[in-house]
């Protein structure tokens, strides 16, 4: 089956290039891996299978961004529109 691109998210910390190394997921709790799944390391979310609009009219995966820094890292969600 063919995968369809349908987005991207990304994240910047203004505090410096040494703060943007990220890591995206999609928040625990949400059943929307049975419609998409996302690249961990670039955000580009794609479909897992052909979306219906007459079954669904819109789709909002809510995505979570972890910077990723050595000892520790940091979380937050966010909504995809």
């Amino acid at each position: 089956m063919r995968l369809w691109q349908v987005g991207s998210v990304s994240a910047v910390d203004k505090d410096g290039e040494e703060f943007n190394a990220f890591t995206y997921s999609f928040q625990s709790g949400e059943k929307i891996t049975e419609w998409f799944k996302i690249d961990q390391d670039t955000g580009v979310l794609t479909t897992t299978k052909p979306l219906d609009r007459e079954v669904k009219g819109t789709h909002r995966p809510p995505v979570r961004d972890r910077r990723v820094i050595i000892g520790h890292s940091r979380s937050r969600g966010v909504r995809v529109p």
